[in-house]
């Protein structure tokens, strides 16, 4: 099949399950949470998403299921901030802005992955897209991360559609990410033959149905880091040896889905 037959199928299933408001959804916004992560080949998203379509709801705005994404990933010249997850720091930060196209909603983030394991993001609405960092944003970082200021630039773009679901009782969120882009200035990379799955939860649990139906195709929790990924992407002489797992297993999916 065709990414745009399998992307029609996607659309299609995302109909069947009932909907939530944003304004519903942000009552259960987990900013501090625990996060599992997969990586699957975009076809078996239908099978996964049939089965699960009568617990979960999904976000419905402005009429659209899929949302598109924009983000601008912030670090220092000598990429720090990749290089703390490179070499599996803890706490360690992501700096980036983020815009909602749906809505046209901006906000700049701080995200870090806590000692414990898990993650809390803080976030500043800004009123348009955070291009390059001004004084309001060295404001926010002085206060929650001052190490990071002054010293930060803008180093990478993504872009993506994002299916958001949750769970009848709030404690349990699902995004599906698909159609990913990454650019420099001077480059672009298209990873379109997968989807990241990102389970956010209160607390790890294992009766989580999507996890349960995950587990039976064999798909297992792995780290995956999509501002690492699109930096290799568009900078391969980085140091790389933690994230050749995840490289690889790009690349077969990515074989896979050409033969």
């Amino acid at each position: 099949m065709t990414i745009k037959s399998i992307c029609g199928q996607i659309e299609d299933v995302l109909e069947t399950f009932d909907t939530v408001s944003l304004a519903e959804l942000s009552q259960a916004s987990l900013l501090n949470r625990i996060d599992t992560k997969f990586v699957v080949p975009l076809q078996t998203l239908y099978p996964i998403l049939s089965a699960v379509s009568h617990v979960y709801r999904v976000l419905r705005m402005n009429g659209e299921l899929l949302h598109g994404y924009r983000s601008l990933y912030f670090d220092t010249t000598d990429f720090d901030l990749y290089y703390q997850h490179h070499n599996q720091r803890r706490p360690r930060w992501k700096v980036r802005s983020r815009q909602y196209l749906s809505n046209n909603q901006a906000f700049f983030e701080l995200k870090a992955k806590c000692a414990n394991g898990r993650t809390s993001k803080q976030r500043i609405p800004t009123t348009t897209m955070v291009t390059a960092m001004t004084p309001e944003t060295e404001a926010f970082l002085a206060l929650h991360a001052p190490e990071l200021c002054h010293r930060l630039q803008p180093k990478l773009w993504s872009e993506y559609r994002r299916a958001t679901f949750i769970d009848p009782d709030g404690s349990e969120r699902i995004t599906i990410d698909t159609d990913l882009r990454f650019r420099s200035y001077h480059r672009m990379i298209t990873l379109d033959h997968l989807a990241i799955i990102e389970l956010k939860q209160t607390n790890a649990h294992r009766i989580s149905p999507i996890l349960q139906h995950l587990r039976a195709a064999g798909i297992r929790p792995r780290s995956f880091s999509k501002y690492c990924m699109g930096l290799l992407s568009l900078y391969p002489s980085l140091k790389h040896n933690t994230f050749k797992p995840s490289l690889r297993l790009i690349e077969r999916i990515q074989e896979a889905s050409y033969v």
